[in-house]
């Protein structure tokens, strides 16, 4: 695969190289310069030929593991309908590496982070969810204390009766302990998604500075807004 410069391969190797990159742009570059076909290959001459391709030794698996996270979620349905599937997933797409060997739930920060990506791929996203991926999600945030939801959640968190907020806080004893409970719920909502937020923001700004190979500046600049407009409705 040919480079165009010293600074398309810098860009390179810093995106591959740091385990932060969002998944979806290490996916953008493997399409742009490989295309599909690539996914065909095992997954140790997948690695090897991005290695290669991409003039990058030592790729930390965490990354390679994102994108064949993304690339099951647009070709096969467990991500969407297997709990375990799409734990590991939301795992690795916030930068944890996956493991066989440790149990690791995927707590509220990371599943709203995967719904999010998840969703940006593919906008039935929360359609495809199966009701044991719903009822995870919404399990884990009552698990963890979460019960008023951010936007990235409240839309595919499956929390039991509709009035599970209202039972909750009925506990209080006072309208001070009410208060604080809501202000501690309200916190903790916004931390979530704020975590959304500056991934998001991150994507942005990789795939706005990614050195792909098929890219005018002008179609790019469109395509960029667009999902930018997408991800903020």
């Amino acid at each position: 695969m040919p480079i165009k410069s010293i600074t398309a391969a810098k860009a390179y190797e810093q995106l591959w190289k740091s385990r932060d990159t969002v998944g979806t742009v290490l996916l953008t570059m493997i399409l742009d310069s490989y295309g599909q076909e690539i996914f065909d290959m095992d997954p140790q001459a997948f690695r090897q030929e991005l290695e290669e391709g991409f003039r990058v030794s030592d790729i930390p698996d965490v990354n390679t593991d994102k994108v064949w996270a993304l690339w099951n979620s647009l070709t096969t349905d467990l991500v969407h309908t297997d709990v375990s599937t799409f734990m590991n997933s939301a795992n690795v797409l916030s930068g944890t590496p996956m493991s066989y060997d440790v149990f690791d739930i995927a707590d509220p920060y990371e599943c709203a982070w995967a719904i999010t990506e998840l969703t940006m791929l593919d906008s039935n996203t929360p359609e495809r969810l199966s009701p044991e991926v719903r009822r995870y999600i919404g399990e884990i945030c009552k698990e963890l204390g979460l019960y008023r939801l951010p936007p990235s959640l409240s839309k595919v968190a499956e929390m039991g009766p509709k009035d599970y907020v209202a039972n909750i806080e009925s506990y209080a004893t006072d309208t001070t302990q009410l208060k604080i409970m809501v202000e501690n719920q309200i916190q903790f909502r916004d931390d979530v998604q704020a975590y959304v937020d500056r991934r998001t923001g991150k994507m942005m700004l990789e795939l706005n500075n990614v050195p792909l190979m098929n890219k005018d500046s002008g179609s790019w600049n469109k395509f960029v807004q667009n999902f930018a407009n997408g991800v903020n409705k």
